[in-house]
């Protein structure tokens, strides 16, 4: 049985229901890289949400620095 991400899961971490209205169908479609099980989607979701502060940011808030150029 494959889950799907819900919209309940993102609001009781925190997330606004604007941000998840947006984001929510994106995120849904984790099954096309294999992200199926519960463990996989926890990680994907942990990760996710961290480093996007809760959905908030789609692009690195500071930089480039010369270590990033170099990356």
């Amino acid at each position: 049985m494959t889950m799907i991400i819900q919209p309940q899961w993102l609001l009781a971490t925190g997330v606004s229901q604007k941000r998840v209205d947006l984001w929510i169908a994106p995120l849904q479609q984790i099954e096309a890289y294999n992200i199926s099980t519960p463990k996989r989607i926890s990680c994907f979701l942990a990760q996710v949400l961290h480093e996007s502060g809760n959905l908030q940011w789609v692009k690195e808030l500071w930089g480039p620095t010369e270590q990033q150029k170099k990356y």
